[in-house]
């Protein structure tokens, strides 16, 4: 393909003061067209589920795949120790553990996470990066998590201050129930 579209463009370079005719006109606009498809498809790699504005620190990325990896094994130890203990000023992590289990269990195993999108944020106490994932759980049934990270000003090791969970699509009962506050959703940060 890519010698046709390079004899084809040297034919035009001879051709210069030549006018096409319709035939080989369209060959050259088909051959430049099929060029820039196959170059933009050659762009998509391993990353095919993450969102396209998605730019973040490896290192967060890892702590969220810590995270997920915790969740998925259902180690209630390895889940809460993901946790900065900032996180559970508000709520014991039995009362967070239970949470996450009612969801989960309505939802099924979960099966993957993807990226979808990201922001970080310096304020006065540190760098926040707030990750956006959605989990696929058996039979299609996905969760939407916002987890927050700190790098704090002081140094320190990142801390996951905040995680929300709610369900990806709204059923109609749910969303009915949502509206009158009676629809299941986890969220907890820390104001901090």
């Amino acid at each position: 393909m890519l010698v046709a579209f390079l004899e084809a463009v040297s034919e035009v370079n001879f051709m210069s003061n030549a006018v096409l005719d319709g035939d080989k006109r369209i060959r050259v606009g088909l051959l430049a067209v099929l060029l820039g498809v196959m170059l933009t498809l050659s762009a998509c790699g391993q990353d095919e589920q993450r969102a396209h504005n998605v730019s973040t620190n490896p290192a967060v990325e890892a702590q969220a795949k810590a995270l997920f990896e915790a969740i998925e094994s259902g180690d209630e130890q390895r889940i809460v120790k993901q946790y900065d203990e900032k996180f559970f000023a508000n709520r014991s992590p039995q009362e967070w553990l239970a949470k996450l289990k009612t969801l989960m269990a309505e939802r099924g195993p979960m099966t993957a996470y993807h990226l979808r999108r990201s922001q970080a944020d310096t304020r006065f106490s540190g760098k926040f990066y707030i990750l956006e994932y959605n989990t696929v759980h058996s039979g299609r049934k996905r969760l939407h998590h916002v987890v927050t990270l700190l790098l704090p000003v002081e140094g320190g090791a990142m801390q996951l201050i905040g995680h929300k969970i709610t369900p990806w699509e709204a059923e109609p009962e749910k969303a009915q129930s949502d509206k009158t506050g009676q629809g299941k959703t986890a969220s907890d940060t820390n104001p901090n």
